[in-house]
């Protein structure tokens, strides 16, 4: 889909410099490869590489030299260096997403939820995980979760939800991250203020061998409906061994019964 968007750029202007990226690209940056209409991809975090990116082609500057970008020279394939990966006082920097040059209330009949999405990253090293290969990229074990603060989250949600009111009457929150809450610290004040200014219905994705009552409890008061617990597989070899979940049967089952005795719903979710 990407090289059939590029193709048609192209042929609307060739000289138009046409980029993309992503976890697809930062796994596996040869992609730029397989097109010659793709003049860049970029790898990891990105956002400051492609400002400076913008920055050397407004000056009608070579952007070859810019961290995080991969491209094609002489047939051979360029990598540059990656930035360091954002942490949280940068990410606090960030603008929040953009929601208005692309169709959300789209997305949001699409889904039937509003999305949102606050971390990046995951310390479990599920083997069949972007996250694992993404810490690879980097040098690092594992890919240990990095947020913007519980403030700034929150400053996103209310200037969405104030752009479409649907949100809290029609559609529910969907948070995304792929684990919700890991830190204590950051979810306990998140919830707070959420429970203060937000007060809309959500759902989250959680393991089942992190939640205990503690944390059930703040959800249910915190207007969480549903939790998607990832299982991946109801074989405990492929599950275990296969997939490096490292998950008992008797965790997956007693997380299922404090949620339920909490009145949150639930659902399995399987490779």
């Amino acid at each position: 889909f990407a090289v059939e968007l590029a193709n048609l750029v192209k042929e609307i202007n060739p000289k138009v410099i046409t980029v993309t990226g992503g976890v697809h690209t930062t796994l596996y940056p040869e992609c730029v490869l397989e097109t010659d209409k793709m003049d860049a991809v970029f790898i990891g975090d990105s956002e400051y590489s492609f400002l400076e990116f913008l920055e050397k082609i407004e000056k009608k500057e070579s952007w070859e030299s810019c961290d995080n970008v991969a491209y094609v020279k002489n047939g051979k394939l360029i990598k540059n260096k990656l930035k360091k990966l954002l942490q949280e006082e940068e990410l606090d920097k960030l603008p929040h997403p953009d929601r208005e040059t692309y169709p959300f209330s789209k997305v949001m009949e699409t889904v039937n939820h509003a999305p949102f999405h606050f971390t990046r990253g995951c310390p479990f090293t599920c083997t069949y995980c972007s996250n694992i290969g993404q810490a690879k990229v980097y040098g690092l074990s594992r890919y240990n979760i990095r947020s913007a603060s519980p403030e700034h989250s929150i400053q996103e949600l209310e200037e969405v939800i104030q752009a479409y009111p649907e949100i809290g009457t029609k559609y529910a929150i969907s948070i995304g991250d792929d684990i919700f809450g890991l830190n204590k610290k950051w979810r306990r004040e998140f919830l707070a203020l959420y429970r203060e200014r937000i007060k809309v219905a959500f759902v989250c994705l959680l393991r089942c061998d992190v939640v205990n009552e503690d944390f059930i409890q703040d959800l249910k008061r915190s207007y969480c409906y549903k939790i998607q617990f990832g299982l991946e597989s109801g074989n405990d070899y492929i599950r275990n061994v296969v997939m490096d979940r490292k998950m008992e049967n008797s965790s997956i089952i007693d997380a299922f019964a404090l949620a339920h005795k909490y009145k949150i719903r639930t659902c399995a979710l399987n490779v």
